[in-house]
């Protein structure tokens, strides 16, 4: 089934199952966004399984059976906990059955601001892997979505950049075919409407090409000659996923346009500010709006809080991130014996705490919005607790449950690291030393393969294939996917540029050098590859 014209959103969201060679992942997302369907949709790749549950078409809860892409190992890759921090707080959440999001408030080592936007980066970060899938099955299911889920997608956002950044060159060649045979011109579309889309850097100078007048993909090359090919067959890609452009012959020539920001002529590439080991780190992974790099960028007050605001702002988050979980007698703080007089107190210090009018003046409108569902969550405990039969039900499912989770296994965890790069990688690196390269180039490619976000484990991977296999085809282009992921990889740029210079490209091979000279100091490594490739030069 060839990638799906926009009429045909609807049919895909009603396929029960599927490749994703044939329906590309960013396709799904695009289909059940449009389509507005609950359910969940699940991936698999073997060894490796997701399932991304959809509320009214918005990604809201994602689940893997990676380790790296669990929210504890999320926080010690941001630098939030260190190992050992992790160890603790995790076994207390283990223990008590409760989020490890919450022992982490309890313990004051984060705010609820803080952990609602990490929250947000660590869903946005496992919903990006899918876009490196270069093969696997889905399936969709009308399953009915946990209702707990209190975190957002905007998919438009998540498309544009994961294409940008990190969707195969295949499958974007394959997709933009069929737009080389006429001129482009900006469309309507229904993603670029309210803030579900910010569109900046190179992306928005091709829509500023296109609002002059429709071009052909040959003339927008013309057009924009500091912008390389393939960057530009990725912009024209995710743009006509979007429908924001597309043949000149079916478009409405007036649209409303989305946020787009005016940028300086493009560079070839654009550098986010995340660290060297790890692409789209999660402190710059938000499922929020892009920043000017095309990465995900946390959301930032337009002036600073006072001290009462972020108060208020960090209640109202906290009550929100767990409010869905809980029942009405946790929702107002109460025992299952709590008298009339109790449950009316409890449910009048509720409104009083998460009232959203008082705030509509000053408050952003996001934060009324969470005020405003916590609020009628609240009416609605209230009004279940002073119902007889409906409290009754109520205390016989605690009980229920009470019991059940007594009679389960404490303290189990992950046994295995059968799904764990970092451990792959490792032992890969430990091979690797004892020249053990053949057996090394097994593990490496196995830990790039399940986290291809990382660009440290792509570049060693593809160095390693290099030195077993000597043909520079399949290395340099995982090089060059390895530096879009993350463009301050000093490593990436590093090997790069030492297989371009033994495959006889001087001058890129220079280029990449001095990249990786600037981000890879004081280590001397790429200053050593440069003279010698100076000295070959002479």
């Amino acid at each position: 089934m060839p990638i799906a014209a926009a009429d045909k959103w609807e049919q895909i969201a009603l396929l029960a199952e599927g490749s994703l060679a044939e329906v590309p992942y960013a396709t799904l997302l695009l289909a059940m966004s449009r389509a507005g369907r609950t359910g969940v949709l699940e991936l698999r790749r073997k060894p490796v399984e997701k399932r991304i549950v959809f509320a009214a078409g918005v990604p809201v809860d994602c689940r893997s059976n990676l380790v790296h892409e669990t929210f504890g190992r999320f926080l010690v890759g941001a630098g939030k906990l260190s190992n050992e921090e992790l160890a603790v707080s995790l076994g207390e959440s283990l223990s008590r059955a409760v989020p490890l999001g919450e022992v982490l408030l309890e313990r004051g080592t984060i705010d609820a601001g803080e952990l609602y936007k990490l929250l947000q980066q660590c869903l946005a970060r496992k919903l990006l892997d899918g876009f490196t899938w270069r093969e696997g099955t889905f399936r969709l299911s009308d399953e009915e979505a946990p209702a707990d889920s209190t975190l957002k997608v905007k998919v438009p956002q998540l498309i544009l950049t994961g294409v940008l950044k990190l969707t195969p060159l295949e499958e974007v060649t394959r997709g933009i075919r069929p737009l080389f045979a006429e001129a482009l011109a900006l469309h309507e579309s229904s993603h670029a409407a309210g803030d579900e889309l910010q569109v900046r850097g190179p992306a928005a100078e091709v829509m500023a090409a296109l609002r002059e007048k429709p071009l052909r993909m040959d003339e927008l090359a013309v057009r924009l000659p500091s912008l390389p090919a393939n960057d530009l067959g990725r912009i024209v890609y995710a743009l006509s996923l979007l429908d924001l452009i597309g043949p000149a012959s079916r478009a409405p020539v007036k649209r409303p346009a989305p946020a787009v920001a005016s940028t300086p002529a493009a560079a070839p590439r654009v550098e986010p500010a995340e660290s060297p080991q790890v692409a789209l780190r999660p402190a710059a992974a938000s499922a929020m709006p892009v920043n000017e790099s095309g990465t995900f960028a946390v959301e930032a007050p337009a002036a600073p809080a006072s001290a009462e605001v972020e108060q208020t702002r960090n209640r109202i988050l906290q009550a929100y991130l767990a409010y869905r979980r809980r029942d009405a007698f946790e929702l107002l703080g109460l025992r299952d014996s709590a008298s009339t007089p109790e449950i009316e107190e409890a449910w009048l210090r509720y409104a009083k705490l998460y009232a959203p009018w008082p705030l509509e003046p000053h408050a952003p409108a996001d934060l009324v919005d969470k005020a405003r569902a916590l609020f009628l969550a609240g009416s609605d405990a209230y009004a279940e607790l002073r119902d007889g039969e409906r409290r009754a039900m109520l205390v016989h499912r605690r009980q229920l449950a009470l019991a059940q989770r007594a009679n389960q296994p404490r303290g189990t965890g992950i046994h295995t690291d059968l799904l764990d790069p970092e451990a792959q990688f490792r032992k890969g690196m430990e091979l690797l030393a004892a020249n053990q390269e053949k057996k090394a180039l097994e593990l490496l490619q196995y830990a790039a393969d399940l986290d291809a976000q990382n660009p440290v484990y792509r570049a060693e991977a593809a160095m390693c294939r290099f030195r077993v296999h000597g043909d520079a085809t399949k290395p340099l282009e995982e090089l060059d996917e390895a530096v879009r992921a993350d463009p301050r990889c000093g490593l990436a740029w590093y090997y790069l540029g030492v297989i371009q210079g033994k495959s006889a490209r001087p001058v890129e091979a220079e280029e990449s050098l001095r990249k990786a000279i600037r981000l890879m100091a004081p280590d001397r490594r790429p200053i050593d590859a440069l003279k010698e490739l100076t000295a070959k030069k002479r």
